[in-house]
């Protein structure tokens, strides 16, 4: 699934296959054909629709599309930051500071304190997850800011977890 934003004001979630479309998650039976470049002929739920691709921006993952007359502009995460959030991390760089779940699981122990020094080699939490125990590490050497989880607490995926502090140079 590939979150997509229409005119900035309507958000899809939508995966295309080569045979089958859902949108939010539910299947919609539809038939693309690619005329050109630029021109799709589509039928969605036995309704017949054409397509003008206008405009192609990749550097923003930016599309203008012509639909039945009226122009749209579509808008898309790109895949890496879809592949982010699939996992539960944020694609930003201030996500090196915060050790989030990347699954819905069971917190087995926390390794470290406050004020500790931790580094990339020693795991910190060990998460139980599906019958399997998760070590999680750090991205980088780090001091440890604050414990938001204890020992035997139910997480959800993407919760923050510990928040870190850099290293002063």
């Amino acid at each position: 699934m590939i979150k997509i934003k229409v005119n900035e004001d309507k958000e899809f979630e939508f995966s295309w296959d080569g045979e089958r479309l859902q949108i939010n998650n539910i299947d919609v039976e539809a038939d693309i054909i690619k005329l050109n470049d630029h021109f799709y002929h589509i039928l969605i739920d036995g309704k017949s629709t054409e397509v003008l691709v206008q405009k192609k921006d990749p550097n923003s993952n930016c599309i203008t599309l012509q639909i039945n007359g009226q122009t749209y502009t579509v808008t898309s995460e790109d895949r890496l930051a879809h592949l982010y959030s699939i996992i539960g991390a944020s694609s930003e760089e201030s996500s090196s500071n915060a050790i989030h779940s990347p699954m819905p699981g069971l917190i087995m122990e926390v390794k470290c304190k406050v004020g500790d020094r931790i580094s990339p080699d020693a795991p910190i939490i060990i998460l139980e997850a599906m019958k399997m125990e998760n070590a999680l590490k750090p991205e980088k050497i780090a001091i440890v800011k604050e414990i938001h989880v204890t020992n035997g607490q139910n997480v959800e995926k993407g919760e923050l977890l510990i928040e870190l502090e850099d290293i002063s140079s």
